[in-house]
């Protein structure tokens, strides 16, 4: 959606070029993982987590720019998406090692 439809907020102070890269990269990586995950394919599962935690830690990024320059809170928004961020780096850390889900 933030390709299509992106923030009026964010495009004017970040740039298309900006969103471009961070729909780019959830996009990417969403679609890298919902096909990887339940197939036990782990070695495409570290790279579109890689994308995902970066999307996330960009998005991070803008809240907190926000939340510092205007007068709207958006502490909640931000604290959400470092939850999900620290989802993916737990994820991250234990599928690590191995290319393939063990068993499979």
């Amino acid at each position: 959606m933030t390709l299509l439809a992106p923030p009026a907020i964010v495009e004017s102070r970040f740039g298309n070029a900006f969103i471009m890269i961070w729909g780019v990269f959830a996009l990417i990586g969403g679609l890298a993982g919902m096909f990887s995950c339940p197939t036990g394919k782990w070695l495409i599962e570290k790279p579109a987590l890689v994308l995902c935690g970066t999307a996330l830690a960009l998005y991070a990024g803008i809240i907190t720019t926000l939340q510092i320059t205007s007068e709207v809170n958006r502490l909640t928004q931000l604290c959400f998406v470092l939850i999900a961020l620290l989802h993916f780096i737990a994820r991250y850390a234990r599928i690590k090692p191995y290319s393939y889900e063990p068993g499979k």
